[in-house]
């Protein structure tokens, strides 16, 4: 995170860019969708051993796992289950796919950078993204998207349950008897799951237009938010 690995303009600009368009929201939706079931089937795997030091820190908050959420966001959408991975959603799925075929438990960094980015700014865009999609043609949220919404023992209390979390990655890294370059090589592999993420959230620019093009659907999409929300405000008014 100090090091920069962790582009916040990018990673804004991404988040507000999906909530531009219907079409936006669904290529959002479809890739972390890819990301997380493929992460969360390596986990499972990972959890059947009970020597694996990943697989018992899965099995520990298996409350966290979003791939089925996002399925229900996806269908929400009118997407298909079957579409296949993006490029930049492919190139993730692959590191992830090395990561878990390491000697090294690479797959606790990946694990660090996607829930730890749900528990933080992840969890306050739940209400935004429902605002911003509800004024897209042929979209009605009936709740928060189903990404954004976690079970009692997540959000009963939030904030123990990330120090819990910490305390349950430091351990499992422990359970490694990671060596120095073992725990390098884990650091490592956050950085390149933050750059795979950055990618994503890059994808959703217009073909030639880099992050000016990202810039100005991030605009578009911040203006949804602010419509949908004075939407919301204006329904709830008494009469």
């Amino acid at each position: 995170m100090r090091s920069g690995a962790h582009d916040m303009k990018v990673f804004g600009a991404g988040a507000l860019a999906a909530l531009a368009s219907r079409r936006n929201a669904l290529a959002f939706f479809q890739g972390h969708r890819h990301v997380y079931s493929t992460m969360e089937g390596h986990l499972d795997t990972a959890a059947q051993s009970h020597n694996d030091p990943t697989g018992a820190l899965w099995r520990r908050v298996r409350s966290l796992r979003r791939g089925e959420a996002l399925e229900r966001d996806v269908a929400e959408l009118g997407g298909s289950l079957a579409e296949a991975p993006s490029p930049a959603t492919q190139r993730y799925v692959d590191q992830l796919d090395a990561a878990a075929a390491s000697p090294l438990p690479l797959l606790i960094s990946h694990f660090y950078v996607r829930y730890f980015a749900d528990l933080f700014g992840g969890s306050m865009l739940g209400k935004p993204t429902r605002a911003a999609l509800n004024t897209c043609s042929g979209v009605q949220f009936s709740g928060t998207p189903a990404f954004y919404v976690h079970d009692a023992a997540v959000t009963t209390d939030r904030r123990a349950y990330i120090e819990d979390l910490y305390r349950s990655v430091n351990a499992a890294g422990e359970a490694a008897h990671l060596d120095a370059a073992g725990t390098k090589a884990l650091v490592t592999e956050a950085e390149v799951a933050f750059a795979l993420n950055a990618e994503l959230y890059r994808e959703a620019a217009p073909a030639g237009t880099g992050l000016a093009g990202l810039f100005g659907l991030a605009i578009v999409g911040g203006a949804r938010v602010a419509g949908g929300l004075a939407m919301q405000s204006i329904s709830r008014a008494p009469v």
